[in-house]
């Protein structure tokens, strides 16, 4: 039976030690990466980052937050895992899929392994359903395939006034059959004050009236870990 995820964020108080029961057993846990600034670990530790979309680059995302010192956590993604989506899925199993588990209990338990005492809302519905947590967040990273998706997400968070951070990959085949298809991605950042996903061209009209036309009739996007891997790590 899967574990369900904790619905419930807490800021955290000025001087709360919640999440820090490994710090006072291993001190020197962090220390390398001293070098991000001396009040990096609190920083982390009290920020609430929210997290839509937890399939290929969404659990890269994830796990290397949680190993970085964040604690706080509002995860969306309505699916479940299914066996197409072990070549990329970080902290997925075979067991996940045939218990047919939720993406956001496997990224709970990748947060969880790392820090046992972090807060996370998991939220297996689209974020569109249940978008008030998303209000909490002081960072929110866009994971999702949808052209649409990702103009309308980042729509609430600049209204909102939080830093949106959006990945995204695709897989091109060539129009010559001896050339091998190319893979291209984008990391963006849409701050509320500074230019949009639009304005960096990240989101173009004819991208979405290609999606449009495409709606209904879309096969399975190819992905791969090692991609997701990149984007997320930049």
């Amino acid at each position: 039976m899967d574990r369900r995820a904790d619905r419930r964020v807490k800021r955290p108080r000025a001087g709360d030690s919640a999440g820090h029961e490994h710090d006072q057993q291993a001190p020197d846990r962090y220390s390398r990466q001293s070098f991000l600034g001396p009040d990096a670990e609190s920083v982390l530790a009290q920020a609430v980052i929210g997290i839509v979309g937890l399939g290929g680059g969404g659990t890269h995302v994830v796990q290397q937050l949680a190993h970085v010192g964040f604690q706080h956590y509002v995860l969306y993604d309505p699916d479940q895992i299914e066996a197409t989506n072990l070549n990329r899925m970080v902290g997925a199993t075979l067991a996940d899929v045939r218990r047919h588990r939720s993406k956001v209990a496997i990224a709970h338990r990748v947060i969880q392994r790392v820090q046992p005492a972090a807060k996370i809302t998991g939220i297996p519905s689209q974020w569109q359903d249940e978008p008030l947590p998303l209000r909490m967040c002081d960072i929110i990273i866009g994971c999702v395939d949808s052209v649409r998706t990702r103009r309308d997400l980042e729509a609430v968070t600049r209204r909102f006034l939080i830093p949106y951070l959006d990945i995204g990959l695709d897989v091109h085949v060539q129009p010559s059959a001896s050339e091998p298809p190319r893979m291209a991605g984008q990391v963006a950042l849409s701050m509320p004050s500074d230019r949009c996903l639009q304005c960096l061209g990240v989101i173009q009209e004819r991208f979405l009236a290609d999606e449009s036309r495409r709606y209904g009739d879309a096969g399975s996007r190819p992905q791969v870990v090692w991609a997701n891997g990149i984007l997320a790590s930049t």
